[in-house]
């Protein structure tokens, strides 16, 4: 008698793998296809609402808030869409106490794969917006580096020194009594002693202004260059150049306003985001729980 008719073969049940990869698969491209043709949809939606005349547009506030909504609605609904579709298309091999637990597993895994894909597709697109404004930045540096040598480049502080510099309708100042020069000089020369007033009022703003108080000997020089310049009088120059040192310090108030605004929005718009992946997340595993109950219970209604 041989051996092997001896021998008894026992069969053990291995262990079955949980993850249905497959399925995560579909389910994520199910939900980034969703989320497209939502944000597509979005984009349409918020275009109808702008128009150059101000009467007929939506407020700026209202399209961000409008654009924040759309963009969480949009999620829930393709991370729904995305875990059904990944528990009705799993197969089931396990116990039966293990089938909710997996399910949802999976469904869980096909959101995380759909938004690392689409933060990936972002990353992508923003580096690609960043390297081609670097590309027109570089293409540009030559004409802005000769503009900036032929004293032609804007400065912020530019429009100040206009309206310091303005001078009276109908008069004639002279220029050549604050650039130091002769009244026998050339034109081009003037034109070089202008330009050169100029500079000088930028960077005295420049640097007054990032002072807690404007030098007063700025002031007093600021306000001799004026009088000089526009055929103001004295008490007149001092004004104008307190007029405008004020208009500035508002001018930089506004603008920290602005900033500190949009970094609190910004912080907002995280903390939204954040709370919405978090919904986003439960939504995509208590769908694929969903679909896991209409699968197993197909069987069921065909038996009877």
């Amino acid at each position: 008698m041989s051996l092997l008719s001896d021998t008894e073969i026992i069969e053990v049940d291995r262990p079955q793998s949980g993850d249905a990869w497959s399925a995560i698969i579909g389910g994520a491209v199910a939900a980034s296809a969703v989320s497209l043709i939502l944000l597509v949809l979005g984009a349409g939606l918020g275009l109808g609402g702008l128009s150059p005349w101000s009467s007929l547009s939506a407020s700026a506030g209202a399209i961000a808030v409008g654009a924040v909504i759309w963009i969480i609605v949009v999620q829930w609904i393709a991370s729904a869409f995305g875990g059904y579709l990944t528990g009705r298309m799993r197969a089931r091999a396990e116990p039966s106490d293990e089938v909710f637990f997996r399910d949802t597993a999976n469904g869980f895994l096909a959101w995380a794969v759909a938004t690392v894909v689409a933060a990936g597709l972002l990353a992508s697109a923003t580096s690609t917006m960043i390297n081609a404004t670097a590309r027109l930045a570089a293409g540009g540096a030559a004409a802005i580096a000769q503009d900036a040598a032929a004293g032609s480049a804007s400065q912020p502080t530019d429009y100040f020194t206009d309206m310091l510099l303005r001078p009276l309708p109908g008069s004639h100042p002279d220029v050549t009594a604050v650039s130091g020069a002769s009244p026998n000089m050339q034109p081009t020369a003037a034109a070089q002693g202008a330009t050169e007033l100029r500079s000088e009022v930028g960077r005295i703003l420049t640097h007054g202004l990032t002072q807690p108080e404007f030098p007063p000997t700025d002031v007093t020089y600021l306000t001799d260059m004026v009088a000089a310049r526009t055929g103001l009088s004295a008490d007149a120059a001092k004004t104008r150049v307190n007029d405008v040192i004020g208009a500035v310090r508002d001018a930089i108030a506004k603008a920290k306003s602005a900033a500190e605004a949009t970094r609190a929005q910004a912080a907002k718009l995280s903390i939204y985001m954040f709370l919405s992946l978090i919904v986003g997340a439960f939504i995509a595993s208590a769908a694929a729980a969903l679909g896991g109950l209409h699968r197993d219970d197909i069987p069921a209604k065909m038996r009877r």
